[in-house]
C-alpha cells in the first residue's frame, strides 16, 4: 500500500490560494491544468486539510480524458454498444490518470511541486512563489522602465510646483528666487519634450515597421517565443512599435543601425552576384532579355558566359512551364 501523501502550499502571507500570473506566463495548458486542480480540491477539502489530490481527482477537475461533442472522437464513442462505452471510458480513464503522472513529473522537474519528509509524513510542496523573481524582472524588461522613470520626473515637478506655490503665498520666496526656480522647471520640461523628439526622429517613420521585425527575428525573441518566455507574439510586437513611436523603447536606435548595415550588406551582395541580379530584374519585367543586358554590366567574360548558361536555362524552366499550364487549361476546359 502506498504511502499518503500530503499537501502543503508555500504562498505569500494574507493571500489566498491563487494561480500567480507567472504560471500563466511559464507552463503549458496542460501544467496549468494539473496545478490548477491540485489547488482548487486543496481549497474544497478545507484550508484546514493537507489534502493531495489523487491522480483520478486531478484528471476530472482538470477535465482530462472528457469525450467532448463535435468531435471524431465523440462520433467513434456515439457507435459504440453499450458494454464498448463503458470499457472505452474506463480505457479513458486510464489514459488520463497516465497523462496526470506525466505532468506531475514535468511541474518537479521545473520545481514547482518538490518532495518532503516532515515528521515522517510525506508532503508535495506546491511552491506558488516559483519562478516569481524572473517574471518580475522580465516584466520590466518587456514594458520597459523608461515610463517610470517620466513618471518620476513628471512627479517631482509637481512637487516642485506645489512647493513653490506655498512659498509664494506664505510671502516666503524672493521674486528672484522664485524666477530662478519656475525657470528650472521650465527647463526640465522643455529636455524632457526634447529627449523624446530625437528618440523618436532618430528612427524615420517608414523604418519603424522594419526596425520591429528585425526585433521580432533576432535571435533572442525568436528563442523567448519558442521556450514560450513571450507568449502573445503579436501583443509583445505592438508594444514594441508603439514604444518606438513614443520614442521610449530603448536601445530602438541601434536595432535600427543593426537593420541598416544588414541592409547595405544585402545590396551590395546583391549587386556582386549577377544570377540574383538578374532574377530579380526579371520579377520586376517580366523581361528576359532585358534583365540579362542589365545584369551583364560590368562583368567579366567569363561571368557573361556565366549568366548565358543561367538565361537559357531559366528560358528552358519557363518554357516548360507555360506548356503545362497549358496542358492544365485544356483540363479544365
Amino acid at each position: 500500500m502506498s504511502q499518503k501523501q500530503y499537501l502543503k502550499i508555500l504562498k505569500p502571507k494574507t493571500r489566498p490560494v491563487q494561480i500567480e500570473p507567472w504560471f500563466y506566463r511559464y507552463l503549458n495548458a496542460g501544467q496549468l491544468k494539473v496545478l490548477s486542480a491540485i489547488i482548487a480540491h486543496a481549497d474544497y477539502a478545507t484550508r484546514s486539510k493537507d489534502s493531495f489530490a489523487s491522480n483520478k481527482t486531478i484528471a476530472f477537475y482538470g477535465g482530462f480524458g472528457l469525450i467532448n461533442s463535435d468531435t471524431k472522437d465523440y462520433e467513434h464513442f456515439q457507435s459504440l454498444t453499450q458494454d464498448e462505452k463503458i470499457a472505452y471510458k474506463k480505457k479513458k480513464m486510464r489514459n488520463a490518470i497516465q497523462t496526470v503522472k506525466n505532468i506531475k513529473r514535468q511541474l518537479e522537474e521545473l520545481g514547482v511541486i518538490k518532495r518532503e519528509i516532515i515528521n515522517t509524513k510525506s508532503y508535495a510542496v506546491v511552491d506558488l512563489e516559483w519562478a516569481k523573481d524572473r517574471y518580475l524582472k522580465e516584466f520590466d524588461e518587456y514594458f520597459n522602465d523608461t515610463q517610470d522613470e517620466q513618471e518620476t520626473t513628471e512627479n517631482d515637478i509637481n512637487k516642485e510646483l506645489e512647493l513653490i506655490t506655498k512659498l509664494a503665498n506664505e510671502g516666503n520666496i524672493s521674486k528672484s528666487n522664485l524666477k530662478n526656480k519656475l525657470e528650472s522647471i521650465a527647463d526640465k520640461l522643455k529636455d524632457e519634450t526634447i529627449d523624446a523628439k530625437d528618440a523618436k526622429a532618430n528612427i524615420p517613420d517608414e523604418d519603424i515597421e522594419k526596425t520591429v521585425d528585425f526585433i521580432m527575428n533576432s535571435k533572442t525573441i525568436i528563442e523567448k517565443i519558442a521556450t514560450g518566455k513571450i507568449k502573445n507574439p503579436e501583443g509583445y510586437k505592438k508594444a514594441i512599435t508603439k514604444q518606438i513611436r513614443e520614442g521610449t523603447f530603448k536601445g530602438a536606435e541601434n536595432y535600427h543601425n543593426q537593420l541598416m548595415k544588414k541592409v547595405d550588406t544585402n545590396e551590395k551582395e546583391t549587386k556582386n552576384n549577377p544570377i540574383e541580379m538578374f532574377t530579380e530584374i526579371y520579377e520586376s519585367t517580366q523581361r528576359v532579355d532585358y534583365a540579362f543586358l542589365e545584369a551583364s554590366k560590368g562583368l567579366s567574360y567569363q561571368q557573361q558566359n556565366e549568366l548565358l548558361e543561367f538565361k537559357k536555362e531559366f528560358e528552358l524552366h519557363l518554357t516548360f512551364n507555360k506548356l503545362n499550364q497549358k496542358k492544365r487549361d485544356k483540363k479544365n476546359e
